[in-house]
């Protein structure tokens, strides 16, 4: 699919229903939704800086961990998000640096988020290991 922030929608429905199809709760859903959001705005917004590209997304579940994992892959800027310093939240807003904080969001709101270039392609994995709490998608 191609990187432009107005695809966010097909992201959107398509995480969504994956993740209503492994019975994934709401409160959880919405925080990977919201996660991978900022990850997909990014490549959108930032991978392609002087053209179009394309971004593939694949969801992957493992009911013997209770891992879900969304992998994001790019042939943009090669950039690792996973080297990114943490974002300094005890400076006043003044005093804070541009850029970072979403980073820091994905990386506080899921459990882990690996990162590799192969061939050529970003190749970003962020995943949630659930608990069969959550593992009732219509309570909230």
């Amino acid at each position: 699919m191609q990187a432009v922030t107005s695809n966010w929608q097909q992201v959107y429905n398509f995480l969504n229903q994956n993740m209503r199809n492994t019975g994934i709760n709401y409160k959880l859903t919405s925080k990977i939704l919201l996660a991978s959001e900022e990850i997909f705005v990014n490549i959108a917004s930032y991978a392609y800086p002087k053209s179009l590209g394309n971004v593939n997304i694949k969801y992957d579940y493992n009911p013997n961990d209770f891992k879900v994992g969304i992998q994001f892959i790019d042939e943009g800027t090669p950039f690792d998000p996973t080297s990114f310093l943490n974002f300094n939240t005890s400076k006043d807003i003044s005093e804070r640096r541009i850029g970072g904080l979403g980073i820091f969001m994905v990386k506080k709101t899921m459990d882990t988020m690996e990162y590799f270039y192969e061939s050529g392609k970003n190749n970003l994995i962020i995943s949630k290991i659930i608990n069969s709490e959550v593992l009732s998608y219509g309570n909230k």
